[in-house]
C-alpha cells in the first residue's frame, strides 16, 4: 500500500524522477519508461531502484559524462561506442557524435 499522491508529487519533484524517466507518455526520455513498471518489478526491485539507483543498471541506460578538452562538458545514454567515438542522446533526444581524440575524461 502506499499514497500514489505523495508517490506522484515526489517524482514530479523532488526527487527529480521526471527528469529522465516518462510516465504515460509525460516526461524525460534518458531512463526507462516507467509507465507498467509496477507489473514488471517487485515492490522490493522499485524501493531498492529509487534508494540506490546504480545498485541494478538496465542495460542500454547508461549514463555517461564525457568532458572535452575545451572543458565542455556533454552527458547522455551511451548509444553507441568504439574506440575513436562515442555516440550519445541527451535528454531534449538531441543526438551527440563524440570524437574520444577531443575527450579529456569520459565517465559511465
Amino acid at each position: 500500500p502506499g499514497d500514489a499522491a505523495a508517490g506522484k508529487a515526489i517524482y514530479n519533484g523532488k526527487g527529480g524522477c521526471a527528469g529522465c524517466h516518462m510516465v504515460g507518455g509525460v516526461g524525460g526520455k534518458l531512463g526507462p519508461d516507467l509507465s507498467a513498471i509496477g507489473v514488471m518489478r517487485s515492490p522490493s526491485n522499485l524501493r531498492t531502484s529509487i534508494v540506490e539507483p546504480d545498485a541494478a543498471m538496465v542495460a542500454g541506460w547508461v549514463m555517461t559524462h564525457v568532458t572535452l578538452k575545451s572543458g565542455a562538458k556533454v552527458s547522455g545514454i551511451r548509444l553507441s561506442e568504439d574506440q575513436f567515438q562515442i555516440n550519445l542522446r541527451a535528454n531534449n533526444g538531441k543526438l551527440t557524435s563524440i570524437a574520444k581524440a577531443d575527450a579529456t575524461k569520459i565517465q559511465r
